[in-house]
């Protein structure tokens, strides 16, 4: 468990300067394209790097997942409903050979998870399970339910986080595939650990962040050349509660200032925020940061704010920005997830998040989204 635990911070840092360099490769293809002509020379070139460093952030996001870090947009749903919604997707992961059989509870607790990121662990489960029979005739069955788990089966779980006795929805992903050596059960969740049939790369490593993630648990249950059985616990969900209203749109000063240690983030972020009508100014860090805001804080119509720097972070900046302004749109910028950072956001409706690698397209959004409007 330590072992894993210290790979999983790894994944985490690795992920968040992955995509700080990423923002740099990304934002100048990006600004790049944006001045060139349909069928210029050099535009399908552009286009080329901008679709492969997108697949790298992707990547960077899979690290993240693992690390359990990974940026989760959380809704409610039934679990039956979301294994049934997921069928077509998990029906094409499977080779000709493999029978797969879903076979939902409806009725039971919903459970409040990012949809998107469930089906990834649903969709990795199952071309595991496909890996797992080969090439020949199997069977992969799908099920759901909820039932009361006691101290001892949660204490077996791969990670089980805070989870106490009690009733708790679960996914079960089982197949009659080779099963797992009891030598190799111990490294399946690893990053890139390959054997027979675990898969590559990070699928079974992104199953276990992205479950952390969610406050669930993993257990594991196989026997060689009979198969094996995965199962996702996860906890109820609680009463929806009642989001925090937006703030009403303020009049365009159009000045902006940029707070980022990483000197590229600055000018890329610095170009995007200039081609949509703004004037900007920088600051290399925190501290330097609230002494511009400080000179002009009646003038500056929004932050573009790193979370991570070195002095002073993004977290300890914000709260001395709004001491000095409580209303100015801020919005908090990081390699890692969007749940860590909002969750030191407080409960603050003119503050935002974006994840870099980020294009100029998104960035706007955001400012609209917080009431700021470009030329």
């Amino acid at each position: 468990m330590r072992k894993m635990e210290s790979l999983a911070i790894l994944a985490g840092g690795v992920a968040h300067d992955f995509n700080n360099l990423l923002m740099g490769v990304l934002g100048n293809a990006d600004l790049a394209l944006s001045v060139m002509a349909p069928g210029a020379a050099g535009r399908n070139q552009v286009e080329d790097i901008i679709v492969a460093a997108r697949r790298a952030a992707d990547l960077a996001n899979q690290m993240l997942a693992y690390s359990g870090r990974g940026r989760f947009k959380v809704e409610q749903i039934d679990a039956g409903a979301l294994v049934g919604d997921s069928a077509h997707l998990l029906k094409a992961a499977v080779s000709g050979s493999v029978v797969l059989k879903i076979e939902p509870v409806q009725g039971v607790s919903k459970v409040s998870v990012d949809i998107g990121h469930m089906r990834q662990v649903l969709l990795n489960l199952v071309t595991n399970a496909s890996e797992a029979i080969r090439e020949r005739s199997g069977l992969i069955r799908i099920t759901t339910g909820e039932r009361v788990f006691d101290q001892d089966e949660l204490d077996r779980l791969y990670i089980p986080n805070d989870l106490q006795p009690g009733p708790m929805v679960f996914l079960e992903v089982s197949d009659t595939g080779c099963g797992i050596e009891p030598e190799t059960l111990g490294r399946i969740f690893d990053p890139f650990y390959t054997a027979k049939f675990t898969g590559r790369g990070l699928g079974l490593s992104a199953v276990l962040g992205i479950v952390r993630g969610h406050g669930g648990g993993i257990d594991v249950r196989s026997e060689a050349r009979r198969g094996s059985t995965f199962t996702i616990i996860l906890p109820r969900a609680e009463e929806p509660v009642a989001g925090v209203p937006g703030i009403s749109p303020r009049s365009a000063d159009r000045l902006a200032l940029v707070i980022d240690d990483d000197e590229t983030v600055r000018d890329v972020s610095r170009a995007y925020l200039e081609q949509a009508g703004f004037t900007v100014l920088t600051a290399e860090n925190g501290r330097r940061g609230l002494e511009v805001f400080r000179e002009q804080a009646a003038a500056i119509d929004c932050i573009i704010l790193d979370y991570a720097m070195p002095e002073m972070g993004g977290g300890e900046t914000l709260v001395e920005i709004r001491k000095i302004r409580s209303d100015v749109p801020v919005i908090l910028s990081s390699g890692y997830d969007e749940d860590e950072v909002v969750a030191n956001m407080g409960d603050d409706a003119a503050s935002t998040f974006i994840q870099k690698p980020y294009g100029a397209a998104a960035l706007v959004e955001r400012l609209r989204a917080l009431g700021v409007e470009s030329r």
